[in-house]
């Protein structure tokens, strides 16, 4: 399976989802981090302190604003995802990107796919979030998101999907970021667009 998802990575089209002068925005990174696991990768996905001031209580992937000081955005996901969970970006394989969205906050995100050592220790950052956890990658090819509103954007009006696993709500553009990669690593033709 990670191999799939490898080949598909080096292939992928990025979609056009930001309107002219997005470019402008902020720029901001996160890390789809995806366990080594060849039978059933795992995705590890965050759920945020509900005392943040911005998507306080929200599951979301590590990752944040670019830095002044950060070399790119990779760099940027990479860095978010020491200071959050504690992995060193020596222990990240990254193995592609998805395409850049813009959030409901006003940031530009691109999300980088990374694979991580198969029982890699994480060390949660209190301050941050309340927990990490992971989800079979699979789970979001065969479940179909339920749909929480729709947003216009370019004369077309996209779906806003929400996945719920166990305790976790999984939505809004994370859930966004796994329709495009199962999309993408199982051909599961989710559409986000309103018909």
């Amino acid at each position: 399976m990670l191999d799939v998802i490898k080949e598909r990575l080096k292939g992928h089209q990025l979609l056009e989802g930001l309107k002219a002068g997005d470019d402008q925005l902020p720029q901001a990174a996160v890390l789809v981090p995806i366990t080594n696991d060849s039978e059933e990768p795992q995705v590890l996905l965050t759920l945020r302190s509900a005392e943040l001031s911005s998507h306080a209580g929200e599951v979301s992937f590590p990752g944040g604003r670019q830095d002044d000081t950060d070399t790119s955005l990779e760099h940027t996901a990479l860095r978010e995802s020491f200071e959050e969970v504690g992995i060193p970006k020596n222990q990240i394989n990254v193995i592609g990107r998805l395409s850049s969205r813009k959030s409901r906050y006003g940031l530009n995100v691109t999300p980088y796919v990374g694979i991580l050592p198969k029982d890699l220790k994480l060390k949660t950052n209190p301050d941050e979030l309340s927990c990490a956890f992971t989800v079979p990658l699979r789970f979001f090819a065969e479940t179909t998101p339920s749909v929480i509103k729709t947003v216009p954007l370019n004369g077309v009006n996209y779906k806003v999907p929400s996945y719920q696993y166990n305790e976790f709500t999984i939505w809004g553009l994370t859930a966004v970021v796994l329709v495009e990669l199962v999309n993408l690593v199982f051909d599961a033709d989710i559409s986000l667009i309103e018909s």
